[in-house]
Order: C-alpha cells, then sequence, then structure tokens
C-alpha cells in the first residue's frame, strides 16, 4: 500500500513539473506572439507612411497637369495633340494666351470608341489655372468635353468617396472645398469613416481605418456647435483649415 502510494505521489509530481513547464512554454510563447505581432503593426505603419509619401510624389509631379477629354483624333500617323489642345482651348474655352507645354500626349484608348483623352503638362502654372478655370464657364451644354486636374489612382478614389459629401454640403449653403484628397467644411476637415473590408488585415489609412467610429470622422470641432447645420454634427475637434 504504502509503495502504491509512493508511485502515485512521484507520478503527481512528474505531471506537476510538466504542467509548470506547459505553463511556462505558453508564456513565452504568448510574449513571443506579442513581439511578432507589435513588429507587425510597426511594419504596417512603415508601409503606409512609404506608400503616402508616394501618393504625395506622384501627386506633387502632377501639379501642372490637366487631363483634357473629348478632343476629336485625327489620323493616327498625323494626330497632334499639342496642336489640336490650342486650337480647343482657343476656341472652346475662348483662352487666346499664347499657351505652352511641356509635353501633351493621349492616353490609352477607350473601350466605348470615344477620343482619347490628353494629358497636358503646362509650362506655365498660371496658364493651367487659367485653362482650368475657363472649363466650367464655356463648356456648359457641351458634355463631350472634360478638362480636370490629374491626380493618381489613390487621390481620385478618396475624391470619388468625398465628392457626394461635397455636394450636400454645398446644397446645404455650406462652404466646402476639395484641396487634393481632403475635404474642408466651413474650414473643418472631414475625415470620411469608411474602410475597405478587404483590408482588415492590412494597413490602414484615414480612408481604411475599420476602427474609426461613425462618430469620429470629423477632425474639428466648430467653435460654435450649436450654430453649425453640417452633416452630422462633428463630436470632437483637432484641425482647421487655415490656409
Amino acid at each position: 500500500m504504502e509503495s502504491n502510494i509512493s508511485n502515485i505521489k512521484q507520478e503527481l509530481r512528474i505531471h506537476s513539473e510538466k504542467l509548470e513547464g506547459a505553463d511556462l512554454d505558453h508564456t513565452i510563447l504568448e510574449e513571443r506572439i506579442s513581439k511578432v505581432e507589435s513588429e507587425r503593426d510597426r511594419l504596417w505603419e512603415e508601409c503606409d507612411y512609404q506608400r503616402e509619401k508616394i501618393i504625395e510624389l506622384q501627386t506633387r509631379s502632377m501639379k501642372d497637369n490637366l487631363l483634357i477629354g473629348g478632343i476629336p483624333e485625327t489620323n493616327e500617323a498625323t494626330d497632334d495633340p499639342e496642336a489640336l489642345l490650342k486650337n480647343f482651348i482657343k476656341t472652346e474655352l475662348g483662352v487666346e494666351n499664347d499657351i505652352n507645354f511641356q509635353l501633351v500626349h493621349r492616353i490609352r484608348r477607350r473601350s466605348d470608341g470615344k477620343p482619347r483623352s490628353m494629358i497636358a503638362k503646362f509650362t506655365s502654372r498660371k496658364d493651367r489655372d487659367m485653362v482650368l478655370n475657363a472649363a466650367p464657364v464655356k463648356l456648359v451644354g457641351k458634355p463631350q468635353f472634360t478638362v480636370n486636374e490629374q491626380y493618381p489612382p489613390e487621390v481620385n478614389e478618396r475624391r470619388r468617396i468625398l465628392y457626394p459629401v461635397f455636394k450636400e454640403a454645398r446644397r446645404r449653403g455650406q462652404t466646402a472645398r476639395m484641396k487634393v484628397d481632403k475635404l474642408y467644411i466651413d474650414g473643418y476637415l472631414y475625415n470620411p469613416p469608411t474602410h475597405d473590408p478587404s483590408r482588415n488585415d492590412g494597413p490602414r489609412d484615414r480612408f481604411g481605418d475599420h476602427s474609426r467610429s461613425q462618430d469620429q470622422r470629423w477632425t474639428s470641432q466648430p467653435p460654435n456647435r450649436h450654430n453649425y447645420h453640417g452633416p452630422p454634427a462633428p463630436p470632437s475637434g483637432h484641425q482647421h483649415d487655415s490656409q
């Protein structure tokens, strides 16, 4: 009997030591997982930062560009985009100034058979703005023509998300303006609450942070909140457009 009890005690001691070892292994594993997750988050942040820097550089490289659509094409061998664009600017936009370009070229063919759009890089930013500002006035009733600023695809997608909010703010009589991929309403920066579900395990940006709640879409709070009638009332604030 005593021998059996001794054996049982020994087995219990062995099992106890194994459990203690398993607990230690589990603790070590948890620490390693925590370190890996921290490093993963750091790399995500670095990836986001580098991606935004690339988009910023691309945007700056396009700051003197306009994307013009609807100008008919001539024979491909004789098509002179720059000459056609200069004629368009004078005849359709009524700009008589002698506009100079660094480069004018057409982009890829369209699937709908319409004329290929042109990308024009202006020598002068003043000339670019003159053409851009003339378009909304002179092209009324001529939907076949388009004149737009050129942006990287990521910025275009962000502007697409913001545009309905921009239109709604204007409809309400508020002061709304787009500045590249940012929307300011009555001078305050609007932050979209939407996110891309496909990025649940990847880097976040201000258009894809699924941890942001619906109430965190505004990054600034107007000083007279009770007089503010914009789309959802901003609950908190940090940044104001002073430019």
